[in-house]
């Protein structure tokens, strides 16, 4: 289904995926910021919640 986000595929508008609660949940990124522990995705969900992650605690869609 997925496979670890990459530098490349953070871009505003594109969506990536979370894993939350043994469940996938889609995000839109909507900023990328540079932090101390690598890139951090500040995203919108499905649910219009807004968040945060480090990049590498996301996936590209394999089927994209």
């Amino acid at each position: 289904m997925a496979r670890n986000a990459s530098a490349q595929d953070a871009q505003i508008g594109r969506t990536l995926w979370l894993k939350d609660h043994g469940g996938w949940r889609a995000i839109v990124v909507q900023a990328v910021v540079p932090s101390v522990k690598g890139p951090k995705v500040h995203f919108r969900d499905q649910d219009g919640q807004d968040g945060q992650c480090l990049l590498t605690a996301c996936y590209r869609s394999t089927h994209s």
